[in-house]
């Protein structure tokens, strides 16, 4: 089934506007996480990205830097939190609207759906894993997804790539380059999304 979306009438497949409706989904849930991240006028986001140093002493020097530059930093995190706050009315406005600039995916896999849907989108890193392994779902079946998605791909290049916390396990985070590897790894496996559709609906045919 094709729809047809926007002024410009973009053709999508059912399972394309299906990934599209997703992705705005998950961004809809990140600008309402934002409006109640309070917490953030006190802990900025750029605080994340500390390392902290193992040493005792360098330790307690970034705790100290990090108590006198307390009220300047607490300056900074409400004005970003009374921008977004501000700015939320019409960011929510804007994920009910067909970007002017979207455009079908050119080719039929995980990576052309990516390109094609990503950019105008503006989802958050946080969700960006949910949101590939939802497409994966929608685009091969929740079958192939429980044995190829994008958590277990990014386990593995970062594993290899030596980005795994050697304490936590977890994988570091505000890897981007390891997500795109990842993903472009996750794509080539997957194939062509259509070929899989088809295929399953012949399966299905057969077995009744």
């Amino acid at each position: 089934m094709i729809k047809v979306i926007g002024k410009q009438g973009v053709l999508l497949t059912d399972q394309e506007f299906r990934c599209y409706e997703f992705a705005k989904k998950l961004r809809r849930r990140a600008l309402v996480r934002k409006i109640f991240a309070v917490h953030r006028i006190l802990w900025p986001e750029l605080l994340d990205s500390i390392q902290w140093s193992s040493s005792r002493w360098r330790y307690a020097l970034q705790i100290l830097l990090l108590v006198g530059f307390w009220p300047l930093l607490a300056i900074w995190g409400l004005a970003v939190y009374l921008t977004g706050l501000l700015m939320s009315p019409l960011k929510f406005i804007q994920t009910g609207m067909v970007p002017e600039n979207l455009r079908a995916p050119g080719e039929k896999t995980l990576t052309g759906i990516y390109n094609a849907f990503i950019p105008m989108l503006e989802l958050e890193q946080s969700d960006y894993v949910e949101c590939i392994n939802g497409w994966v779902a929608i685009l091969f079946g929740e079958s192939v997804a429980l044995d190829k998605n994008l958590s277990i791909y990014l386990l593995d290049v970062s594993s290899e790539r030596r980005d795994i916390d050697p304490r936590t396990g977890a994988v570091a985070e505000g890897l981007r380059s390891n997500l795109s590897v990842a993903r472009e790894y996750l794509s080539r496996d997957l194939g062509h999304y259509l070929s899989s559709g088809r295929s399953h609906q012949s399966s299905a045919k057969q077995s009744s």
